[in-house]
C-alpha cells in the first residue's frame, strides 16, 4: 500500500519493516524516539468527531512520545499530555511539527517557512496526478493481465484504500475525476466476479 501511495522521492527515503505481532508492537513501542498516530476525518459526516484512534492507549504507555494529527476539537487534539499536533490537511502545522521535533531529538534548528495558499494547491495537484498515474497503471495491469478472482480480489481491495486515502487527505476539486474512475472500475470488477460466480 505504501509503495503505492508514497511519491518515488520519498519512498526511496523510507524503510518499511514486515508486520509484527501485538506483544513485539508494544515492545517496540517503547524504544521509539517519536510514535505517530492519526484521527479519523469527519468532515461532512459529523459536527463533532466522536473517534479515537485505538493506539493511542498503547502509545501513551510507552513512555514515549507521540505525535498527534488531530481532526480540531477531537477528543485526542483535548489531550494536553500529547507532546507534538499538527492538524489534518494542514501542511504548515505538519512542517512546523516536524522542526519541533527534530529540534528536541537532534539539535537541529530549522527555519520553517510557511507555504502560501498557492503553493499547496500545487502540492495537491502533485498529489493528485501521481495517484491517477498510479490508478492508470493499475488499470493497465488490469486489462493486460488473464482475469482471475483473487487478482481481481485484491485490486478491488487497493481501490477501496485509494479512496480512502484521497477522501482523507485530498481536497474536494481534485478528488472528483479520480473518485469517478475509481467507482466505475470497482462496478467492472464486481460485475466480473459475478459473472464469474453466476458460471
Amino acid at each position: 500500500m505504501f509503495k503505492q501511495i508514497l511519491s518515488p522521492e520519498i519512498l526511496e527515503k523510507t524503510i518499511i519493516n514486515p508486520p509484527v505481532d501485538y506483544f513485539e508492537f508494544l515492545n517496540l513501542t517503547t524504544k521509539m524516539d517519536v510514535l505517530l498516530v492519526e484521527d479519523s476525518s469527519i468532515k461532512g459526516v459529523y459536527d463533532i468527531n466522536p473517534f479515537l484512534p485505538s493506539k493511542i492507549s498503547d502509545y501513551k504507555g510507552s513512555g514515549s512520545n507521540i505525535w498527534a494529527i488531530c481532526d480540531k476539537n477531537s477528543i485526542m487534539d483535548g489531550m494536553d499530555d500529547i507532546k507534538y499536533k499538527s492538524y489534518l490537511n494542514d501542511i504548515n502545522s505538519s512542517k512546523r511539527t516536524i522542526n519541533h521535533i527534530m529540534s528536541d531529538k537532534l539539535g537541529v534548528e530549522v527555519d520553517v517557512e510557511e507555504l502560501s495558499e498557492r503553493d499547496i494547491i500545487e502540492y495537491y495537484q502533485k498529489r493528485h496526478l501521481h495517484l491517477l498515474n498510479k490508478m492508470m497503471n493499475l488499470s493497465t495491469t488490469v486489462d493486460t493481465l488473464i482475469p482471475k478472482q483473487k487478482f481481481y480480489e485484491r485490486r478491488i481491495q487497493e481501490y477501496r484504500e485509494y479512496t480512502n486515502y484521497l477522501r482523507k487527505w485530498m481536497r474536494p476539486r481534485f478528488v472528483f475525476k479520480i473518485l469517478k474512475k475509481i467507482r466505475n472500475l470497482f462496478r467492472r470488477f464486481k460485475r466480473f466476479l459475478n459473472n464469474k460466480k453466476n458460471n
